[in-house]
């Protein structure tokens, strides 16, 4: 059995009309979470959220003395991290520590890197605190209705 597009939107017209505006809004909420999420899940991948073997590589030879290939492996690694180790890793093997300076750029790059990463969040964040509220006003005005 197959089923058509037509069959399908009728599906949903007769849903959307069951359950009044509030189930629409509450569909279209939806849909953008699920965009938005896809979208995340997408842009974290790219960025190499979670790959740190190749920062963790990179460390490990530093701290065997290994400055020149701990900088190269750094850079060869897919995280979003990578040219902040790589700098990091270049003013410490060149031993020109500047301190505050140094540690300022860094917490810079750091924060810059981060908040790439953040946008959309506060979008989700809204979906998912009035989705809630509108489906117990779903309920309120279901109940009015059949009273």
């Amino acid at each position: 059995m197959t089923i058509t597009f037509a069959e399908i939107l009728g599906n949903v017209a007769d849903f959307l009309a069951l359950g009044g505006p509030v189930v629409a809004v509450l569909l279209a909420m939806s849909l953008v979470a699920l965009a938005l999420v896809l979208v995340k899940l997408w842009q974290f991948r790219r960025a190499g959220v979670g790959d740190h073997a190749d920062i963790v590589a990179a460390l490990d030879m530093m701290d065997r003395g290994a400055g020149h290939a701990a900088i190269t492996r750094a850079a060869q690694g897919r995280n979003h991290l990578a040219p902040l180790t790589v700098l990091a890793l270049t003013v410490v093997s060149a031993r020109d520590v500047q301190g505050d300076a140094v540690r300022a750029r860094l917490t810079g790059l750091a924060e810059a890197a981060t908040t790439r990463l953040q946008s959309g969040f506060r979008a989700l964040d809204s979906i998912a605190q009035v989705a809630p509220l509108l489906g117990l006003f779903g309920t309120v005005l279901g109940m009015i209705s059949a009273f």
